[in-house]
């Protein structure tokens, strides 16, 4: 087994390994020279992973960086549950680097708890699916027409419409789901449009990995619960 022994000093953590080596992790989640040099690093992570880790890791904390102060007072102080705890770290920082005097909230929900499961995740397909084929009987009734770009055009829109605008489709409102950013933020027109997009690939929905479809992983979102 490994163990580790953790120190918090407000910058840095420290864990030991199993034959004393030691490696430093920066709060940022960014890995120091040590561990590198060292060569100790999680066996099921390969070089690239890591790599993908630490560019995620950057991102976050650039945009976390860009919000106002009463945004970062919103993450940390009233809606501290919906965040991942990387990000409310990255915000407590940038407050404290600002002069801002702030209480984190406390909350006991773990970041796994708040991922939507599978089973709500299939749900919310099921019943998007559904309403999508409503719609689109709807329209090509209404222009006597089933051409496919024009059915492309309604999923398209049922799902940029929704969740640009209220974060949710309407099946996410019978499981209690959102989309957000991986900073737990409320995604940008863009990031939507360009999760809508992925969904178009085919068979999309079958690649999943750790909960998340490429549709997730790729515009940096995730669906978790709303509280």
């Amino acid at each position: 087994m490994f163990g580790a022994t953790a120190t918090y000093d407000g910058a840095t953590q420290q864990f030991n390994g199993r034959e004393g080596e030691t490696a430093t992790l920066l709060s940022t989640g960014l890995v120091n020279s040590e561990l590198r040099v060292g060569g100790f690093a999680p066996r099921h992570l390969s070089r690239s992973a890591l790599a993908g880790e630490l560019h995620m890791d950057t991102e976050l904390r650039e945009r976390i960086s860009k919000l106002s102060d009463e945004e970062l007072l919103e993450m940390v102080e009233r809606k501290s549950g919906d965040y991942r705890k990387n990000a409310l770290d990255y915000a407590s920082e940038e407050l404290t680097s600002r002069g801002i005097s702030f209480t984190l909230a406390n909350t006991e929900i773990e970041e796994d708890e708040l991922i939507a499961s599978g089973g709500k995740r299939f749900i919310n397909f099921v019943l998007d699916y559904i309403l999508i084929l409503i719609c689109s009987f709807v329209v090509a009734a209404f222009f006597g027409s089933t051409n496919g770009l024009l059915i492309l055009l309604v999923v398209f829109l049922y799902y940029f419409v929704f969740e640009t605008g209220i974060q949710k489709t309407p099946a996410k409102f019978v499981t209690r789901t959102k989309v957000v950013m991986l900073d737990g933020s409320k995604p940008d027109a863009a990031s939507i449009a360009k999760r809508t997009l992925i969904r178009f690939i085919p068979l999309e929905p079958l690649f999943s990995k750790e909960g998340k479809w490429w549709h997730d992983r790729w515009s940096d979102t995730q669906v978790i619960r709303d509280q």
